[in-house]
């Protein structure tokens, strides 16, 4: 294993040298977010243990601590995300529109909605054997999600939303996300809806304002909770409503049945939706961009993922 890398930033991006359907083992950088998720020693033996059981397959991987640049990532067959979403979601802007595969693997950090909706394994050495497997069948194209502001466009591979949950996002400090986890979010939420409403939304799908917009190209939120299922190659568009006296229910939907089964929740149909309202909060895979106004939609060809077929 070559020596990790720090400091890395990301820049524009750039498609990496090999085409996917590679039948030799492939060349992997690994990117390891240490400030994603909890117990930091236990993550850093997952990563160890991963590296070992890729390599023991054959791969050459690196690893870098830290974001991977484009420039670097047109010298890999494949980039493996080892952290949050947002660790991923920084990936996706590199490997998007490009011929290298865009992986993930544990260690995870503290949502982790692609890695759950993949069936991911969370143990290194079956997650490399679901690695070396998707490599073998080409990967598979997912879709791939895209914000567009008056300053930003960018890419998301879960979730976008605008409204209260992207406000929690953009108030949660990276200690409280390492300390408590998704515990974190939570006791934020219960403390700061007093203060966030009401605030309205107009969108384009709605003939009445909106409380809160979701798009989802998942069925999860947060982890494991359910919003509801996409229909194949869209995705799953939430509108809520009756904030804040209707948020314990949707609370409750979202741990059980669903999001999509709660009161004042809405489920549009289309690819896209434009909320037109400025300076509502905006959160992408679960990072903060920003506000709105803001158009989001799917991104043609989608993004070439390495999970089994």
């Amino acid at each position: 294993m070559r020596p990790a890398r720090r400091g890395l930033s990301i820049g524009s991006r750039r498609g990496c040298a090999f085409p996917h359907r590679v039948l030799a083992p492939p060349q992997a950088l690994i990117v390891f977010n240490p400030d994603a998720g909890r117990r930091p020693q236990s993550r850093r033996r997952q990563l160890d243990a991963l590296v070992r059981a890729l390599t023991g397959r054959g791969w050459r991987c690196e690893v870098s601590v830290a974001r991977a640049e484009a420039e670097a990532a047109s010298r890999y067959d494949v980039l493996i995300g080892c952290g949050g979403d947002g660790t991923l979601h920084a990936l996706a802007q590199i490997a998007a529109g490009g011929r290298c595969l865009l992986g993930v693997a544990p260690p995870f950090g503290t949502a982790n909605i692609l890695a759950h909706a993949l069936r991911c394994p969370s143990r290194p050495e079956a997650a490399a054997d679901w690695l070396a497997r998707a490599w073998r069948l080409g990967g598979k194209e997912l879709p791939l999600g895209v914000a567009e502001t008056a300053t930003v466009r960018r890419y998301f591979l879960a979730i976008a939303s605008v409204g209260y949950d992207a406000a929690i996002v953009a108030a949660m400090g990276a200690g409280a996300k390492r300390r408590w986890g998704k515990l974190a979010f939570a006791a934020r939420a219960a403390a700061a809806w007093r203060r966030y409403f009401p605030a309205p939304l107009i969108c384009d799908l709605a003939p009445a304002p909106l409380d809160g917009l979701l798009f989802s190209l998942t069925r999860f939120y947060g982890g494991r909770l359910r919003l509801g299922t996409p229909a194949p190659g869209q995705p799953l568009l939430l509108g809520l409503r009756g904030a804040p006296y209707l948020l314990p229910l949707q609370a409750l939907a979202l741990a059980s049945v669903g999001l999509v089964h709660a009161p004042g929740v809405t489920r549009f149909p289309g690819h896209a939706v434009a909320v037109v309202t400025p300076g509502r909060p905006l959160q992408l895979d679960g990072e903060a961009y920003g506000a709105t106004p803001v158009r989001l939609g799917l991104e043609a060809g989608g993004i070439r993922f390495l999970v089994p077929q």
